[in-house]
């Protein structure tokens, strides 16, 4: 997988190289129609939810680059992380 990350991101621009160079990274593994709706624009938000603490819990910051795999496909796209927000549903249930 380390390969083609690197074969993939020879294409970027010298600037957005070296931004990608000293960045926390991270790798998204994305379903359609999620992943399209990313790539267009419409999807700004992801969430992820698990009853354990596991990665990428309290270890993605603003700043991150994730790097966006399409689930049993390629990488396609990266993009920097604006905001993060953690929540711990033991404190702060989820009402239904």
């Amino acid at each position: 997988m380390y390969e083609e990350i690197i074969e993939g991101i020879k294409k970027v621009p010298t600037q957005e190289l070296e931004l990608i160079k000293r960045s926390e990274l991270h790798l998204g593994v994305f379903t359609e129609p999620y992943l399209t709706y990313m790539l267009d624009g419409k999807k700004k938000i992801e969430s992820r939810f698990s009853k354990k603490k596991c990665l990428p819990w309290n270890s993605i910051h603003p700043s991150s680059i994730v790097f966006v795999k399409k689930s049993g496909g390629d990488v396609v796209a990266y993009f920097k992380i604006k905001e993060v927000y953690f929540f711990d549903l033991t404190n702060y249930p989820i009402e239904i």
